[in-house]
């Protein structure tokens, strides 16, 4: 089940105010980021258990807002940061100057040989098409007399945010509905890679549950809600697996 406080799929505590920081792959000046949740209502209270935290030293901050695009997310990927290990117990302090994508991948991974090394990094594999979704895992999920929606979801995305919540509003004053998530692993089929350091680990699939309801009255509300092309030309499998039971 989904764990609101923080975003899945890496090591580090990376609650919804990184969102930014995630969907640019870009960490900036002044942020500071823990393992694990603080504990304690203070500054002196939430460093006093833990080993060490990592602050950012470099590059600058900006006001500019991330979209979760892969192509921004590249851009950045291989540009310069500087962070500062710091250790508050014994207030011991090392500088490590590195790139983006390493830093990011070794909070997804919890690996500090990631930060030290110099050879170039691939970047993850972004997309999974929503056809790779194991049809017969996603209808074990679906409780008869229920209408289910499952699509591949990045929650850094604008677009994607965009969608769901609008499929959800729309719904809402309709249907009782549930939404539930599940990892890429265990829902969809086996991605063969290349090139790439694994499947970006943000990703997961949503499984929206619509009780009482009909698959063609379904099939109309993300119609309606997720295509602005001509609507003769719409086709479901384009946008995930919906499935009547």
């Amino acid at each position: 089940m989904v764990e609101k406080e923080k975003y899945l799929g890496l090591r580090w505590y990376l609650p919804s105010y990184f969102k930014d920081s995630l969907a640019k792959c870009r960490f900036e000046q002044g942020t500071i980021i823990y393992k694990d949740k603080p504990i304690g209502k203070n500054w002196g209270e939430q460093i006093k258990h833990i080993d060490y935290l990592i602050q950012i030293q470099y590059p600058p901050s900006t006001m500019t807002s991330g979209s979760g695009d892969e192509s921004v997310i590249k851009s950045n990927w291989d540009s310069e940061v500087i962070l500062e290990r710091f250790y508050p117990k014994t207030k011991e302090k090392e500088t490590i100057k590195t790139t983006q994508g390493r830093l990011f991948t070794f909070l997804w991974k919890d690996n500090l040989e990631i930060l030290h090394d110099t050879k170039p990094l691939l970047s993850p594999l972004f997309k999974i098409p929503n056809n790779s979704i194991i049809k017969h895992f996603i209808s074990g999920k679906i409780p008869d007399g229920n209408v289910g929606f499952a699509f591949v979801y990045n929650p850094i995305n604008d677009i994607l945010i965009s969608k769901l919540s609008s499929i959800k509003k729309k719904a809402s004053s309709i249907y009782s509905f549930e939404e539930l998530t599940f990892s890429i692993e265990e829902s969809c089929e086996k991605i063969e890679m290349e090139n790439t350091i694994g499947i970006y680990p943000l990703l997961n699939v949503k499984l929206l549950l619509f009780r009482d309801a009909e698959f063609e009255d379904i099939h109309e509300l993300i119609k309606n809600v997720v295509y602005k092309g001509k609507m003769g030309q719409f086709s479901i499998k384009s946008h995930g697996l919906l499935i009547q039971k």
